[in-house]
């Protein structure tokens, strides 16, 4: 049982890292890379659980909002910034999405782990299909905003403001619907992730065709002229 409830706690966050990796298609990013990206978000765990340790309880918006998401979402945001985004290898607009996606799965992988060790197989389950794709979107929007902020220069600190904005008021606004303790709120975040893996799948596709890396398609010979007066 210890061995399967591992196993349902991984298994989410590499299935979605997968995913993320084959749509990289045009230059996929170096797999230690990617294996750096996974284990540091991982690690980041540790670091956003001390301090949640630290500040307590609160309200349940102050503590979705403020306390969870603001204080993950940063250590996410810290780790793709100061480790990813100014190296030579973020090269195009999607690897913003790859490294964000990837750090966010490390993340989810590991807190998954926590949980269902304490709680058991019945909470790997639930956590399969909410919690763990939901660090993915938010990994995902983030890596969208970032990606954009390296190669579309002139809004650059717009770009790299709403990576971190857009990524924390999603994730607080999902951890609110689950603490406020009303009953019905719970299936907006069902409605959150349905809605949120839409608009990844369209993040992903708008980021894929702005790869640098997209092979040009040939120019179709120009007709051969013809002599009216002929």
């Amino acid at each position: 049982m210890l061995l399967l409830s591992v196993v349902l706690a991984v298994l989410p966050g590499l299935a979605i890292a997968v995913f993320i990796y084959k749509k990289d298609i045009y230059e996929k990013e170096p797999p230690g890379q990617l294996i750096k990206a996974f284990l540091l978000g991982s690690l980041s765990v540790l670091v956003a659980a001390s301090i949640e340790m630290v500040l307590g309880k609160s309200s349940s918006f102050v503590e979705a909002f403020f306390y969870i998401s603001l204080t993950e979402e940063l250590c996410k945001y810290f780790i793709l910034i100061v480790f990813f985004f100014r190296k030579p290898l973020f090269n195009e607009p999607y690897d913003g999405i790859v490294y964000a996606g990837f750090i966010s799965l490390g993340f989810a992988t590991l807190e998954n782990i926590f949980y269902v060790l304490e709680k058991g197989v019945a909470v790997a389950v639930v956590r399969m299909f909410l919690s763990v794709p939901a660090h993915a979107i938010f990994g995902v929007v983030m890596g969208f905003f970032v990606g954009g902020a390296k190669f579309f220069r002139g809004k650059k600190s717009t770009f790299l403001g709403l990576g971190l904005l857009s990524a924390v008021f999603l994730h607080g606004l999902y951890d609110y619907f689950l603490m406020a303790g009303i009953p019905f709120l719970v299936l907006f975040s069902l409605l959150l992730v349905g809605i949120g893996i839409v608009v990844s799948l369209k993040a992903i596709r708008i980021r894929e065709q702005q790869s640098p890396f997209k092979p040009v398609p040939p120019v179709p010979p120009a007709p051969p002229e013809t002599n009216p007066q002929a």
